[in-house]
C-alpha cells in the first residue's frame, strides 16, 4: 500500500504543475505564495510536525483568498484533497462503530432465537390437556367398580349357599352320629339278653344301621356339591382383586396425569415469563443499537458525505482551470463517495436484515415495529446504493474524460469501466461486489 504522504504530494504535485508561472507580479507572488503554503500544511498532514488535520487545512485554503483564476483552481484542488481526507476520516470512523454494533446485533439474534425456543415450549406445555383421558379413566373406574361389585354379589350367594350346604352336612353329619350311637347301645344290651332277645333286637338294629347310611349318603353328596363351588369362591376372590388393583391403578394413573399437567402449567409458564423477559432484553438492545446508529454512525457518514460532495465540487472548479489534475481528483472524490455511500448502504442493509429476522419471530412482543424499522432501513439502503451507483458512474465519466497518454489511458479506460460495472451490479442486485475498503488517504 503506497504511503499517505507520497500519494498525498503526488496529487499536489500534478495540481501545482498545472499552476501557470505567477512571477512578476506581486499579486502573482502573493497567491503563488498561498498555493505553496497551502500544499505544504495538506502535505504535513498527519507528519510529525503537523500542527492540524484535515479540518485545520480545509479552513486555512478556504481563507486563502486569491486573486488569480488559475491559483484559485488550484487550491480549490487543494482543498478537494483536504475534504476527501475529511470524509475519509469520518469515513473510517462510521465504519469502526458500524463493526462494533456486529457482536450487538449477533447477541440480539441469539436471544430472538432463544425466544422462540422458549415460546416453542411453553406452547407445547399449553398444548397437553388430561381432561379427555381424564374423563376416560374415570368412566374406566366406573366399570371396574361395578364390575367388583357384581362380584362380590356373586361370591355372596356362593358363599352361602356353601355355608348352606354345610350346615345340612352337619345336621346329617349329627344324625347319623346319634342313629350309630343308638344301634352300637343296642348290640352292647344284646350281647347281654338270650339268644331269643337278641334275634327280636337284631332288626332294629339293622334298620338304624340303614338309617345311619342313608345319612352318610346324603352327606357325601353334599360334600362333593360344595367341593365343587369352592374353587368358583377362590376364582371370584382372584377376580374382585384383580379388579381392586386395576381400579387402584386407573386411580394412580388419573394422579400422574394431573400431576403431569400441573407441572407441565408450571414450566409453561415459567418459559412465558422468561421469554417476556428476553423480548424486553431484545427491544432494549436494538433501542441501544438504534441510538447509536442515529447518534453516531447516521452522522459520521453523513458527515463524510457531506465532506466528500464539497471535494467533489471544489475539484470541479479545479478542472475548469487545471483540468487533467482537477478531473482526477473529482474522479478521486466521486470514487470515494460512492465507497463510503456503499459501505453506509451495507450497514443499514444489515441492520435491516437483523430487524427482519426478529420481525419474523411469532409472538415477539413488538415484531411489528421491527418490520416497520427493517422497511425503512432497506429504503435507507436502497437509496443510498443508488447514489452510490451514480457517483460509481461519475467517477467513470471524470476518469473519460481526462485526457492521458499511453498506458496511462489505457489504465484509465480499465479504472472507468470497472466502476461502470460497480455500478451495474448495485442497480442490477444480480450479485453483491465484495465490500470496497475503507480508503486510507485523500489522494485522486
Amino acid at each position: 500500500m503506497p504511503d499517505r504522504c507520497t500519494r498525498t504530494n503526488t496529487a499536489i504535485f500534478a495540481l501545482i504543475a498545472g499552476l501557470p508561472l505567477l512571477i512578476g507580479c506581486s499579486d502573482r507572488d502573493a497567491d503563488s505564495e498561498k498555493v505553496s503554503e497551502a500544499a505544504r500544511q495538506l502535505a504535513s498532514v498527519g507528519s510529525a510536525g503537523s500542527s492540524g488535520g484535515y479540518e485545520t487545512v480545509s479552513s486555512s485554503i478556504r481563507n486563502a483568498d486569491a486573486s488569480d483564476e488559475t491559483a484559485s483552481a488550484v487550491l480549490s484542488g487543494l482543498l478537494s484533497q483536504s475534504l476527501q481526507g475529511e470524509g475519509s476520516i469520518a469515513s473510517s470512523k462510521a465504519a469502526l462503530a458500524e463493526r462494533s454494533l456486529l457482536d450487538d446485533l449477533d447477541a440480539a439474534l441469539v436471544m430472538g432465537r432463544r425466544f422462540q425456543a422458549l415460546t416453542t415450549t411453553a406452547v407445547s406445555m399449553e398444548a397437553f390437556d388430561p381432561t379427555e383421558d381424564l374423563e376416560n379413566i374415570a368412566q374406566q373406574l366406573k366399570q371396574l367398580e361395578s364390575d367388583a361389585a357384581s362380584e362380590r354379589s356373586a361370591r355372596a350367594e356362593l358363599a352361602g349357599r356353601i355355608s348352606d350346604l354345610e350346615s345340612s352336612i352337619a345336621d346329617l353329619e349329627s344324625q347319623s352320629a346319634s342313629v350309630r350311637n343308638r344301634a352300637a347301645e343296642m348290640k352292647l344290651e344284646s350281647s347281654k339278653m338270650s339268644a331269643v332277645q337278641a334275634a327280636a333286637r337284631a332288626g332294629s338294629i339293622r334298620l338304624l344301621s340303614r338309617e345311619a347310611d342313608a345319612f352318610d349318603m346324603q352327606i357325601s353328596r353334599l360334600s362333593g356339591e360344595a367341593a365343587t363351588l369352592r374353587p368358583r369362591l377362590t376364582e371370584i376372590d382372584a377376580e374382585v382383586s384383580k379388579l381392586e388393583q386395576q381400579h387402584d391403578l386407573g386411580l394412580q394413573s388419573a394422579q400422574d396425569l394431573r400431576e403431569m399437567a400441573r407441572d407441565r402449567a408450571v414450566r409453561a409458564e415459567t418459559s412465558r415469563a422468561e421469554a417476556i423477559a428476553i423480548a424486553e432484553k431484545i427491544r432494549a438492545a436494538i433501542n441501544a443499537i438504534d441510538t447509536v446508529r442515529s447518534e453516531k454512525i447516521i452522522p459520521q457518514g453523513e458527515a463524510a458525505a457531506g465532506s466528500l460532495e464539497n471535494a467533489v465540487r471544489e475539484s470541479g472548479k479545479s478542472a475548469n482551470k487545471v483540468r487533467a489534475a482537477g478531473t482526477l481528483g473529482k474522479a478521486s472524490a466521486q470514487r470515494r463517495l460512492a465507497e463510503m455511500l456503499q459501505l453506509r448502504a451495507h450497514g443499514h442493509e444489515r441492520f435491516a436484515v437483523a430487524l427482519e429476522k426478529l420481525a419474523n419471530i411469532e409472538g415477539l412482543p413488538g415484531n411489528s415495529s421491527y418490520a416497520d424499522a427493517a422497511m425503512e432501513e432497506h429504503s435507507a439502503a436502497a437509496n443510498l446504493r443508488s447514489d452510490a451507483a451514480q457517483a460509481y458512474e461519475d467517477a467513470a465519466s471524470s476518469l473519460e474524460s481526462v485526457r492521458v497518454r499511453g498506458a496511462d489511458s489505457e489504465r484509465a479506460q480499465e479504472t472507468a469501466d470497472s466502476l461502470r460495472d460497480l455500478a451495474r451490479l448495485i442497480r442490477s442486485e444480480e450479485e453483491t461486489p465484495d465490500q470496497p475498503e475503507q480508503p486510507e488517504d485523500p489522494a485522486p
